[in-house]
């Protein structure tokens, strides 16, 4: 089993209060809870973003079946409600493009 660094950061609705963002020791990507309440859809794109990352945002509605871009952004800021008790959020990751070529990522919120 591969052990699991912590990093401590701080939640950026709490002010002082500090929480734990789990991390890959051998890439560094954030791992996010295993099960904190989300519906299945939302569950699935988590999943996809936490593991595959970045993910195109055109790829992403097409293997969630989400309605559309706007509805995938709304459901994407629903979703980093719930990470940001965790250190982490889905941001986009453009790469310099605007559009539908930009993609999604899990980060992990930086300390202050």
């Amino acid at each position: 089993m591969v052990s699991l660094d912590t990093v401590r950061v701080r939640e950026s609705n709490a002010g002082a209060e500090m929480k734990q963002c789990r991390c890959c020791p051998t890439c560094g990507r954030p791992i996010p809870p295993e099960d904190f309440g989300l519906s299945p859809s939302r569950q699935r794109i988590l999943d996809i973003v936490s593991r595959e990352g970045p993910v195109e945002t055109l790829v992403l509605v097409e293997r969630t079946g989400v309605s559309g871009v706007e509805s995938l952004r709304v459901i994407v800021s629903q979703i980093n409600k719930k990470l940001a008790a965790h250190g982490m959020r889905i941001c986009g990751s453009s790469n310099g493009r605007r559009g539908y070529g930009s993609g999604y990522r899990l980060v992990k919120e930086a300390a202050e």
